[in-house]
């Protein structure tokens, strides 16, 4: 009765055995082992000898975790040990699917999928701006554009020296920079991710130029019309930029011309008449002043924040614009 027993038992795990490598025969792999900004390549490990067919497929999730497909299945020969999909989004995460028919153990032929996560490398970052210079605070917004599986951090340059670096590590293409109102500064993001373990970077930014809008101050002798019909009109200077521009209007919003442009060696101008006739005491002008710098022969521009409100000797400051643009 023992020696039953025994035999029944080797049969049964003669018989799991054979299973369990029948089993293993089918599995396929599939893991990401190379990337470029705008590609992926994937492993894909197969037991040729059982597989009837492959299929690969390129999905993402939408904005509420919903996949979907971003190409047909394609057909590729079973004897394939890798797969590169090509034209990606930098720094942005798909999955990889492979669908596979092949033939089980006992002949019948079955299919089944195989898939992995897979993350393109960060590219170079684009689209870096100055969104607002909060001149009150003494701090410049930035933005650029995101890609989607990346953290980014910036370097920050004031005279040509390293003035600040970002502290944190964050996923949101924005940041703010504390900086002196009176300086130029020049700033630049790169991207990185995490693939396999390896901290991935992407190419530093272009460098921008920032700095601030030209601030007239809230004081009688920031804008001043004379007994002759003239406006005098002073504001703070700005180290390193070449040149101003005086912008007046009779509305708050719109109707602004240039009526004088200031080497950057001056930080007032005197402007005789506005649309030819001479100004007036009691009529209502609003001012603003635009600086400019000439970096490799791209004009930068301070942009519009605010206007300064000229009525009757008294200058009331307006943060008329929502942005620097």
């Amino acid at each position: 009765m023992r020696k039953i027993r025994d035999t029944i038992k080797m049969l049964v795990m003669s018989l799991s055995f054979a299973l369990a490598f029948a089993s293993s025969v089918y599995a396929l792999g599939v893991e990401q082992i190379a990337q470029t900004p705008g590609s992926v390549t994937v492993k894909i490990t197969t037991h040729g000898e059982t597989l009837r067919s492959m299929a690969i497929t390129l999905k993402k999730d939408d904005a509420a975790g919903n996949e979907y497909a971003l190409t047909g299945a394609v057909s590729i020969p079973v004897t394939s040990t890798s797969y590169t999909f090509t034209n990606l989004l930098p720094g942005t995460t798909y999955k990889a699917t492979v669908d596979y028919v092949y033939q089980d153990y006992d002949n019948t032929t079955s299919n089944d999928s195989a898939d992995c996560y897979i993350t393109s490398a960060p590219g170079k970052i684009t689209g870096l701006r100055q969104v607002r210079w909060r001149y009150w605070n003494e701090a410049v917004d930035l933005a650029w554009n995101e890609q989607s599986a990346c953290r980014y951090e910036w370097i920050a340059y004031q005279g040509g020296a390293v003035y600040a670096k970002s502290d944190f590590e964050s996923s949101l293409a924005e940041d703010t920079i504390t900086v002196k109102n009176d300086k130029v500064y020049t700033v630049q993001v790169r991207a990185f991710t995490e693939i396999n373990n390896n901290q991935v970077y992407g190419e530093w930014s272009d460098p921008i130029t920032v700095f601030t809008v030209p601030m007239i101050p809230e004081t009688k002798k920031g804008i001043v019309i004379d007994s002759k019909g003239r406006m005098k009109v002073k504001w703070n200077k700005i180290d390193g930029v070449d040149s101003y521009e005086v912008y007046v209007s009779t509305k708050e919003r719109d109707g602004y011309k240039c009526v004088a442009k200031v080497p950057a060696t001056k930080s007032s101008a005197t402007i005789k008449k506005w649309n030819k006739k001479k100004f007036k005491k009691k009529k209502t002008y609003y001012v603003y002043v635009v600086a400019y710098k000439n970096v490799g022969g791209t004009i930068c521009s301070s942009g519009r924040l605010y206007t300064m409100k000229a009525k009757k000797g008294r200058n009331t400051l307006n943060w008329t614009f929502d942005t620097n643009e």
